[in-house]
């Protein structure tokens, strides 16, 4: 009988029968792919000799099949059958086991599809050679797609929590309970702590010790003895003080959960947490608590009671002030509603349930003051101020959260001063009455008003002038304001035309308008007739009433003077700080007007010695100017000027014959025109004189 080394292959495969069709069947039911190949005589091929039923069902053909078959033509693409022969290549140099794992694309069934599989190889050369002495190999070969997927997805999973702990801003830790010490922590430690994890692992068991703070060592100690306990999923959560590696304290909020049990025990044995820094946190709750605790002392040193009105149970709450301010029992911390209304007087009831009407509907703050009725039955004046709370969801009123506190003694004070203020605008009306509606009293000027304007003419034979002068206040119940107009004879022959404004309104606006235009009829009459010198004149007492009277520096006055020859009509102009005058022309082509811009003036008051400028100009007969003041230009709007001028031209274009009275009345209702009665923020005084044909 011949040795087994000395069989030929056929005989190898053949004899005995019977050994060989145990170990047939028994290699069939293995679900791994065995079997045994060759290298080619070239080496560059893997025949297959034999496989057991597994390889059959893998490449899809039957067990006679694949003997004697190249790799190729069982369907092992070229690239795959390239590692093959590297692999077992390897495994006849160095006459060891080699296992490798690769990827492909064909199916247990023989057929390609997209699916990739995993398979893992294992191979090694025996001592039987070919008839050639090609080498041969067995192999196994075990799917292990599925183990590859399970590692791919932990490996994700890892990958996945990795990134978590790396990028949130918490820190993440597992804690073993056995050796008391982490045996993991992200690196946002370092950020928080600022120990690295090195430091952190050679504390020890000493950790805890030697980061939390001595006084909250206690209750985590107490909670780490309970851990062990603890069921799956169970979290606890803790807030203590934790040393930084600076020395500073910070304070953590930590929430834990059971990681890894004890085998034989069962007991947890590590626990997995997450800690988020608290501190700013902290420290903001004890700022508004430092905050409230102020603002309580500061509420009870102001006297000011604070309330809540619940109107889901109509229920109304008084802090202890509140009751007083609002005239209740001291027993009294609570009323309803209806109650809380009637504290407060009959006549203020409406009012203030209009307020809390209007506030819910446009949710804003309730703000007002109302009389409240108070234990001995007098009235006080109180101030509420209320803030609401809406459902989330239905929008529905829920609460009104609101303060109150007295204002009787400064109503009081508001009535006095409303009275004095009546008083002295009474005086001031009569003044500025008095100031406005004084007439030459030479019988050469004759006044009639009609309108609101006030109208003067001459009549002396040698020629004279039509003059409407208007004054209107800003608004109707400002009666009393710092414009005002004035029209004398200096003498026979010249006539002084003043427009003027003053800062401010009232009893102290009224007398400097009777010191300016008195002060100015002096002066052109008993001094010089020259309008510059008259600016200049007063200019100078108004700097040294700011020294010696301590006069506000604040209080200007702008002024216009026009200073006419009746029989010339020769015009001698000077401002100072005021409205450019407007002169209206006659010529062939109609009406033509030019306002005087170019005069360089400063208000008086505002510069010591300053000097005005005059300029001439010549009225013909019929000829106009206009002088005004700027609330008329504030009315305009824009470019004042422009408008105003354009104004004229358009009220005059439609009559050329229109009085002055007229045309100041025009004039203000077609500037006034586009910003309405109750827009205008100024006093207007306007002047228009004309030249008598």
């Amino acid at each position: 009988m011949k040795s087994e080394s000395s069989l030929t292959p056929t005989e190898y495969r053949l004899a005995p029968v019977t050994r060989g069709e145990a170990l047939q069947a028994v290699c069939d039911t293995v679900p791994m792919l065995m079997g045994i190949a060759e290298l080619s005589e070239d080496g560059a091929e893997i025949n297959h000799l034999y496989g057991n039923a597994a390889v059959a069902r893998h490449f899809g053909v039957s067990l006679s099949d694949l003997e004697n078959k190249p790799a190729s033509e069982l369907g092992v693409p070229p690239t795959l059958l390239s590692v093959w022969l590297a692999q077992l290549r390897d495994a006849l140099q160095h006459g060891e086991t080699v296992s490798f794992e690769y990827e492909h694309s064909q199916s247990a069934s023989g057929l390609s599809d997209r699916k990739r599989y995993w398979s893992k190889a294992t191979a090694w050369s025996l001592p039987v050679r070919g008839t050639n002495g090609e080498p041969r190999f067995v192999y196994l070969i075990e799917d292990i797609t599925s183990y590859r997927a399970a590692e791919s997805a932990l490996r994700e999973s890892r990958r996945f929590l990795e990134q978590v702990a790396s990028t949130t801003p918490h820190i993440w830790y597992v804690y073993d309970l056995d050796k008391r010490r982490n045996v993991y922590a992200n690196r946002e430690i370092a950020e928080v702590l600022g120990y690295n994890a090195d430091e952190i692992k050679d504390m020890g068991s000493d950790m805890l010790a030697m980061v939390v703070h001595p006084d909250d060592m206690p209750i985590v100690t107490q909670r780490f003895e309970k851990h062990v306990f603890r069921e799956d999923g169970e979290v606890t959560s803790n807030e203590f003080r934790a040393l930084r590696k600076d020395g500073s304290y910070c304070w953590l909020s930590c929430y834990e959960v059971p990681f890894e049990r004890d085998a034989q025990t069962g007991l947890v044995r590590q626990m997995l947490g997450v800690c988020q820094d608290i501190t700013e946190r902290r420290e903001v709750v004890e700022r508004l608590a430092e905050s409230e605790s102020h603002l309580r002392l500061a509420i009870e040193g102001a006297d000011i009671g604070t309330f809540i009105a619940d109107f889901r149970t109509s229920i109304v709450e008084f802090s202890p002030h509140a009751r007083r301010q609002l005239g209740l029992a001291l027993a009294q911390d609570t009323l309803t509603l209806a109650e809380f209304e009637t504290l407060f007087y009959e006549h203020d009831r409406a009012a203030f349930r209009a307020a809390i009407e209007r506030s819910i509907n446009w949710k804003n703050v309730l703000e007002g003051e109302y009389r409240v009725y108070q234990i001995d039955g007098s009235l006080r004046w109180k101030c509420i101020k209320a803030q609401f709370r809406f459902h989330a969801t239905t929008g529905t009123v829920e609460r009104m959260i609101g303060v109150c506190f007295d204002v009787h003694d400064r109503k009081r004070v508001e009535v006095e001063n409303s009275v004095e203020a009546e008083r002295q605008s009474r005086i001031a009306q009569a003044l500025q009455r008095s100031i406005l509606s004084v007439a030459p009293r030479d019988s050469m000027f004759h006044t009639s008003g009609r309108g609101g304007v006030t109208t003067l003419t001459t009549d002396d034979g040698n020629g004279g002038w039509q003059v409407a002068m208007l004054y209107e206040p800003a608004l109707e119940e400002a009666q009393v304001g710092g414009d005002f107009y004035d029209m004398f004879a200096i003498d026979s022959k010249r006539t002084a035309f003043v427009v003027g404004d003053v800062a401010g309104k009232g009893l102290a606006a009224a007398e400097s308008v009777a010191e300016i235009k008195f002060g100015l009829r002096s002066v052109l009459r008993g001094i010089s007739a020259d309008p510059a010198f008259a600016l200049s004149f007063l200019n100078d007492r108004q700097i040294e009433a700011q020294t010696l009277d301590r006069r506000s520096r604040e209080l200007l006055f702008a002024v216009t003077i026009v200073v006419a020859e009746n029989e010339t009509g020769n015009l001698r102009i000077a401002r100072a700080g005021s409205e450019p005058p407007l002169i209206c022309y006659s010529g062939s082509e109609g009406i033509s007007l030019r306002p005087i811009a170019d005069l360089a003036d400063l208000p008086i008051g505002a510069m010591p010695e300053t000097e005005y400028v005059v300029i001439t100009e010549t009225l013909a007969p019929g000829e106009t100017f206009l002088l005004y003041t700027d609330g008329l230009t504030d009315s305009a709007g824009g470019d004042a000027t422009n408008l105003i001028h354009r104004a004229v031209g358009s009220v005059l274009s439609k009559n050329t014959d229109m009085d002055c009275a007229a045309l100041c009345r025009r004039l203000l209702d077609t500037l006034h025109a586009p910003t309405g009665y109750m827009a205008r923020r100024d006093d207007t005084c306007l002047l228009a004189a004309r030249r008598k044909t």
